[in-house]
């Protein structure tokens, strides 16, 4: 799950905000519609400037990722 401090942002503001939190961030899931598209799809290593949305999961490394990051991709 994207936190909401990063909707809309970019995948580098992303990055360095997890970082902070001890995660590194590897990649996103990105779910229909998550921008123009119609399937879902892994997305490793995204470019700096790539846009982050609502839609979008987070892919994470780390040793206690925080509750309110954990999603169960079977319930959103």
């Amino acid at each position: 799950m994207v936190p909401e401090e990063c909707n809309n942002k970019t995948f580098d503001k992303l990055f360095k905000f997890l970082l902070d939190k001890g995660l590194v961030t590897l990649g996103l899931y990105r779910m229909k519609g998550a921008t123009d598209n119609s399937y879902e799809y892994v997305y490793t290593n995204p470019e700096s400037k790539t846009p982050v949305t609502q839609r979008d999961r987070v892919f994470v490394l780390g040793k206690d990722i925080p509750k309110e990051l954990i999603v169960d991709h079977k319930e959103s």
